[in-house]
């Protein structure tokens, strides 16, 4: 059952990312999705306890942005107890911009 959506990214090519609450979801799926010719960029998906934090966990590596436009990367969190998360834009996204949305649930 999904219990939260939330948006991270909007057609962006760098920044930290909207920090959105994930309580109560222990699993957790983030989308990746390309808009235009994206050649390079990577993104660091991350975690905190607070809603004003003084610092971030990452949570696995940092993940590619698909090339192609239109395209999504899925990541799959490990199943878990998380309070907050971003997705920080870690490398530059170049030749184009991406959106990242998450889904939580039980």
């Amino acid at each position: 059952m999904i219990t939260t959506q939330v948006q991270f990214q909007t057609a962006a090519s760098s920044g930290n990312g909207n920090l959105r609450p994930m309580v109560n979801c222990q699993l957790v799926t983030v989308y990746i999705r390309s808009i235009g010719a994206v050649s390079s960029g990577a993104i660091q998906i991350e975690e905190t306890d607070q809603e004003n934090p003084t610092g971030f966990a990452a949570v696995g590596s940092p993940v590619n942005a698909g090339t192609s436009d239109g395209a999504v990367v899925a990541v799959h969190l490990a199943a878990g107890c998380y309070a907050w998360l971003r997705a920080r834009i870690s490398t530059a996204i170049v030749g184009g911009t991406v959106t990242i949305t998450g889904i939580g649930g039980q």
